[in-house]
């Protein structure tokens, strides 16, 4: 994975960036290539559009975006919005603290990771440092408060918990 930090079940970039591989004949020009950031939530609303199903309903609001217009016309997703990767479990039973109850939140190039246990906030700027090595929250209180905002709403509009990240400030 070198550069990147980690591995599976980390949300270090180790842990979540992968490359998506999509085949759609006549629809995507063949070696397109896209490095917008996506989730897996994109795929239901992607899957809907290319299937032509409108006037949908659905118990659960759809919270990913269509990449259909990110495929077809190399049009890219908003690249500055909220993408949250919540791992609130014990991934493997042997002591990772890298891979161990972490909720990540990127917004552009910046990236907040939250370790539940210890309570604490690291930010990363993934354009300077893709391997997530050099922590800013020290050198940058603005931006750790205003991400740990956005994780906060993320968090909340996603679950039933109420979190509060202020606390680990």
């Amino acid at each position: 994975n070198l550069p990147l930090r980690e591995g599976k079940g980390s949300v270090y970039e180790g842990g979540i960036r992968v490359p998506m591989i999509v085949s759609w004949a006549g629809k995507v020009a063949s070696g397109t290539k896209i490095n917008t950031p996506v989730v897996v939530e994109d795929i239901f609303p992607t899957l809907l559009e290319m299937a032509e199903i409108k006037g949908y309903n659905t118990v659960q609001k759809i919270d990913g975006q269509s990449l259909v217009s990110t495929l077809t016309s190399k049009k890219p997703l908003d690249y500055s919005r909220p993408i949250l990767q919540h791992f609130p479990h014990q991934w493997r039973p042997e002591v990772n603290e890298d891979i161990d109850y972490m909720t990540a939140l990127r917004v552009g190039d910046w990236k907040l990771i939250y370790r539940h246990r210890p309570q604490t906030l690291e930010l990363y700027n993934l354009t300077e440092d893709i391997g997530e090595r050099n922590n800013l929250a020290k050198a940058n209180p603005e931006k750790l408060a205003e991400m740990a905002e956005v994780m906060t709403a993320e968090l909340k509009a996603k679950s039933s918990f109420a979190y509060n990240l202020a606390s680990a400030l």
